[in-house]
């Protein structure tokens, strides 16, 4: 896999947001099915108390991104949406197909039938 685009992506991130902590959180490994990359906003300290994380998920499987944690109508998390889907050119995943059910398919510790599209797409477990 080719990662300048995903280290393009942190180095933005980190240019846009100085004073934030930026996670890379990178988990591409053979069981792991997507790229992660977690903005803390608060002090550039990482053993502050008080953090509101932002986390997006990049599928390696199928051109589909999440981000989670963002306040609705924030700053942050619309601009990290807006940088995953023009850096990784992939469309975010809405909310209704990533809780539907694949009846055939268990994901880490989700049985079947309780494997969801979003855990095929981004998580070993849930």
């Amino acid at each position: 896999m080719d990662f300048e685009p995903f280290d393009r992506l942190i180095e933005t991130i980190r240019a846009a947001y100085p004073t934030c902590y930026v996670d890379d959180r990178r988990r591409t490994l053979l069981h792991d099915p997507s790229l992660i990359v977690a903005v803390a906003v608060g002090p550039h300290n990482p053993n502050a108390k008080q953090f509101h994380f932002v986390t997006a998920c990049v599928s390696i499987i199928a051109p589909f991104y999440v981000v989670h944690g963002a306040p609705r109508g924030g700053r942050l998390g619309a601009f990290l949406d807006e940088l995953v889907r023009q850096t990784f050119e992939v469309r975010s995943l809405p909310p209704e197909l990533g809780h539907e059910r694949i009846p055939d398919i268990a994901v880490g510790n989700v049985e079947m039938g309780e494997t969801t599209i979003g855990d095929a797409l981004f998580s070993p477990d849930r």
